[in-house]
């Protein structure tokens, strides 16, 4: 996960100059405020910026991309990868020259690729409850 931390005048400064940064929406972060603005005495001597860390929220969808962009970089394989969200199911579709090389003998290459892509994308995403 991406992380940042920001000093601005005020709250709302920090976390405009964090976001613009990391070149995301508000929605897309975890805030969480380290040091909040002070003015000092008298408004002249010791004041203080707030100081706030934002930390990138990871989906599925991103890290499905990263984690194929990789394999594929790692074989050698020029591959366009398009994912899309329904209903909490992710559709993977690839294109490409040549990919008989991802489907391999039986579809054993494309069943294990699919099954690497679950475990790494739904690591730590489920929630016991007793």
């Amino acid at each position: 996960m991406k992380v940042v931390e920001k000093v601005g005048k005020t709250i709302d400064e920090a976390i405009e100059l964090g976001l613009q940064e990391l070149g995301v929406l508000r929605d897309e972060v975890i805030i969480e405020v380290i040091e909040e603005p002070s003015k000092g005495l008298f408004g002249l001597i010791g004041g203080r910026p707030a100081k706030v860390r934002l930390t990138l929220k990871d989906n599925p969808v991103q890290r499905t991309e990263r984690l194929l962009k990789g394999i594929f970089a790692a074989m050698d394989i020029p591959v366009e990868v398009k994912i899309t969200e329904q209903d909490q199911i992710l559709l993977v579709n690839m294109e490409g020259p040549d990919l008989g090389v991802l489907i391999g003998r039986r579809g054993e290459t494309l069943d294990s690729l699919q099954y690497l892509v679950n475990l790494a994308v739904n690591k730590n995403q489920c929630k016991l409850q007793y």
